[in-house]
């Protein structure tokens, strides 16, 4: 089932948050052990006040009374961003990323929003579903930390 997320469900994201940190870390080229970039707490409330000001929506898949799937999308006038999207490992394959990813498209088009982005951690193999939607990869964004050089 999919589900709106009220601002003041959005702690609940918490166990995905740290999911996706360890994915991340996991299928990252070249940056494994360097997620979460930020605090939980930080990015709850960040997610809190996108959300009750409005340029944020955040749905959910539940089975049962388990969130095992998010996506949090952004709008800005025009331009659309899927900033925050994640299954739980055992949930994938299922069908929750497609009704996701179409509720989020859903929303998009109501707003009439046709311009939208997302950024995938390079070595993360979701760019094939996002590749089956139609987005295409417009940019390598390259990164030099100072411990690459030690």
């Amino acid at each position: 089932m999919i589900k709106e997320l009220k601002t003041e469900e959005v702690k609940l994201l918490k166990p995905l948050m740290e999911y996706l940190a360890m994915h991340h870390n996991n299928v990252s080229t070249y940056f494994k052990g360097s997620f979460p970039l930020h605090k939980d707490e930080d990015r709850i409330a960040r997610f809190e006040k996108e959300i009750s000001e409005g340029t944020s929506k955040a749905y959910v898949c539940l089975e049962g009374e388990l969130i095992v799937g998010v996506i949090k999308i952004d709008f800005n006038d025009d331009k659309g961003v899927i900033d925050y999207f994640v299954i739980l490992k055992e949930y994938q394959g299922k069908g929750y990323g497609k009704a996701l990813m179409d509720k989020a498209l859903e929303t998009f088009n109501e707003k009439n929003i046709k311009d939208i982005e997302l950024h995938v951690v390079y070595g993360n193999d979701a760019v094939k579903f996002y590749e089956k939607y139609g987005f295409k990869i417009q940019s390598y964004v390259m990164e030099l930390k100072e411990s690459d050089n030690e």
